[in-house]
């Protein structure tokens, strides 16, 4: 297991946030899945116990492969095995029928979801993506209809209604030193959650970058919608750009307002990516 998964698993297991967890798994690489591919699509191999459950055994690298086939034997020494993303990987269910996932097997940090949980973990592979498309769009056929597409935005509000920064609506803006009116828009409730702490602490005097360093609005609330409704009503405010992630303990990424227009259209038609597995396997 990498040193960041590992360090996420401990800090989990010692009380942190899950989201560092879910964080690390999603955002790996390259898993190790045992599957045959068909075209666009993946036939999982699965591992079958005694009592009828079916087991997907995942792993982070050829040597936690390597030790967990060292007990179990040749059904994990054998291939074939697809190299994915953890985007990739669990951002499409149902992941061929599989009643529990384990990750790094018989490894001192092997962690593991069954089945009714994985829908939490594909809503991480979701934010992963977006968060990948946003900040490297090359890695996508077509990274605007993913950013479009995605269904969990957050934005930050002041609850008393005062407009934060020239804000619409009381729409708190991301900081600019320019003075221009930027949205700020998260891809996950705690990147939201972070710059709120973030505002917390510039009311209490920390600079916050903006040409109007007046205290900033401290009783938010957090608000989420999916990309049509989110840039459609920007589009209509007539931001000058939206920043995304600002503040939020990762690198933010920005873009100008007039795209705002495009991605509410392409919103409108946007599908998710076909998933990689047909379904449960017979």
């Amino acid at each position: 297991m990498t040193a960041r998964l590992a360090a996420a698993v401990d800090a989990c297991r010692a009380g942190g946030p899950d989201a560092e967890v879910y964080r690390a798994i999603v955002e790996h690489d390259a898993w190790l899945v045992p599957a045959t591919r068909d075209g666009e699509r993946l036939a999982a191999h699965l591992v079958e116990r005694d009592d009828g459950a079916r087991f997907l055994e995942v792993f982070s690298s050829a040597g936690a492969r390597a030790r967990a086939a060292a007990v179990e034997g040749a059904e994990l020494a054998n291939g074939p095995w697809v190299e994915l993303r953890g985007d990739v990987l669990f951002g499409s269910l149902p992941l061929d029928g599989a009643d529990r996932v384990n990750l790094d097997l018989h490894s001192e940090h092997a962690t593991h979801f069954y089945r009714d949980q994985l829908p939490v973990l594909a809503a991480w592979a979701r934010v992963a993506a977006v968060e990948r498309a946003l900040a490297h769009p090359d890695q996508f056929a077509d990274a605007l209809d993913v950013v479009a597409g995605f269904d969990a935005y957050y934005e930050v509000w002041a609850r008393d209604g005062s407009v934060s920064g020239g804000g619409p609506a009381g729409r708190v803006l991301a900081p600019d030193s320019a003075g221009r009116r930027l949205a700020a828009v998260f891809t996950a409730e705690d990147r939201a959650t972070a710059f709120a702490r973030a505002l917390a602490e510039a009311a209490r005097g920390a600079d916050w970058g903006s040409v109007d360093d007046a205290p900033r609005p401290v009783d938010v609330e957090l608000r989420a919608a999916d990309g049509g409704v989110v840039f459609a009503r920007l589009a209509a405010d007539g931001v000058d750009g939206v920043v995304f992630n600002p503040r939020a303990g990762c690198a933010p990424v920005a873009l100008a307002g007039r795209v705002l227009g495009v991605l509410a259209s392409r919103a409108k038609s946007a599908t998710r990516a076909a998933a990689l597995w047909p379904g449960p396997s017979s």
